[in-house]
């Protein structure tokens, strides 16, 4: 006959569970956008990728690619994520000077964790500021989920 191994009392066991921002819990749905738009010239400014989170949830952006076709020597343009029409902190990305024509340049994922408000419109509005045309574009990919999942994970935030 075996030992019955004995839970131990002088060391409990905790299980840290981590915060939704870091995990996937069943009630997360994925949310994804990949947009673009061609013949962007010098001085121009459009939304290129949007995402309408529901309601009554909260979002994490995760991943944030950007990209351009058939850029022309000259071009320097900017991506900036909005969260509501308004610029999210360290989420802008400038495209240095291109020295040369390129069929295609892209950049990231870069390594993020976003966090987005209840219901908010997370947006990319990328800028020709000089050169053009050219065809630029972003992705932008993370999770939503319910309030009360956040809710219960706020002490990890803090």
């Amino acid at each position: 006959m075996g030992v019955i191994a004995q839970p131990r009392t002088d060391s409990p066991i905790v299980i840290q569970v981590p915060p939704p921002e870091l995990a996937l819990y069943p009630e997360a749905q994925s949310i994804y956008d990949d947009g673009s738009s061609a013949g962007l010239a010098n001085g121009t400014s459009t939304v290129i990728a949007s995402i309408q989170l529901t309601a009554a949830n909260v979002g994490v952006i995760n991943s944030f690619i950007i990209y351009g076709v058939n850029v022309v020597a000259g071009l320097i343009a900017t991506w900036t994520v909005r969260v509501n029409t308004v610029p999210l902190t360290g989420a802008s990305r400038t495209l240095p000077q291109q020295t040369a024509a390129a069929a295609s340049i892209a950049w990231g994922p870069d390594e993020i964790l976003w966090r987005i408000e209840q219901g908010a419109l997370i947006d990319v509005l990328v800028s020709v500021v000089a050169g053009g045309p050219a065809e630029l574009g972003a992705q932008i990919a993370g999770w939503q989920h319910p309030t009360p999942t956040r809710d219960r994970y706020a002490h990890a935030w803090r």
